[in-house]
């Protein structure tokens, strides 16, 4: 994907998988049921597509730094990258991560 007027579209090939165990394998309400987290960090991108991958085992977390953020998108002040969207997801989530987290 490249560059047009400044804004990126996100792909899927973009996505960075991470797994490991959180904590003591204890869980809080952040992810009950989930094996898989996917964190997705949005702007201005359409991520419409995602609702073709939902499944009982997956949960999906948006966090949007838009002025207008889409229907369920957990809003962030539009500071940093997306690096910071998922630093602060680790960092707020840290002892109920899921056991994959997919970035």
């Amino acid at each position: 994907g490249g560059r047009r007027g400044g804004h990126r579209r996100t792909q899927r090939s973009d996505l960075l998988a991470i797994g490991g165990q959180a904590g003591d394998g204890s869980r809080s309400s952040h992810n009950v049921g989930a094996s898989v987290e996917v964190v997705v960090s949005q702007y201005n991108e359409d991520v419409s597509w995602l609702h073709e991958y939902k499944s009982s085992h997956t949960k999906f977390t948006i966090y949007s730094k838009s002025k207008h953020p889409p229907h369920g998108a957990l809003s962030l002040p539009n500071v940093g990258r997306e690096a910071h969207t998922y630093l602060y997801h680790i960092v707020n989530h840290y002892d109920d991560l899921a056991p994959w987290t997919v970035f």
